[in-house]
């Protein structure tokens, strides 16, 4: 795993939550259109708090892709580049050891 792979995955992530508000954008303006044609009928009151709830579970799924799938994949990347830098920053010093000498073998205790 890397920082990019993981930042390609955030990427991915934000496209997918996009592309799920544009979809949700198109269906609902059909949808929207559905209560006006209910008046009359049993059902037609029902309609109004099931538009109010998708719209919540809509947000609450945007929100989902956005802080908790993207958000943590790029946090996670964050991590990793620090980790990754520490990593290479702690072996470039041991391989230059007490001397500052090419030669010299990191102290392996």
């Amino acid at each position: 795993m890397t920082y990019s792979v993981l930042m390609g995955r955030a990427d991915k992530a934000d496209t997918a939550r996009g592309d799920f508000v544009d979809a949700d954008n198109k269906a609902m303006t059909e949808t929207g259109q559905v209560g006006a044609s209910l008046r009359g009928f049993k059902s037609g009151p029902a309609f109004a708090p099931f538009l109010t709830r998708w719209k919540k579970q809509v947000s609450y799924v945007e929100g989902l892709l956005k802080n908790d799938v993207a958000g943590a994949l790029r946090a996670s990347a964050a991590d990793f580049e620090v980790r990754d830098k520490d990593e290479a920053d702690r072996y470039k010093n041991s391989r230059k050891g007490k001397n500052g000498g090419a030669d010299d073998k990191p102290d392996l205790k």
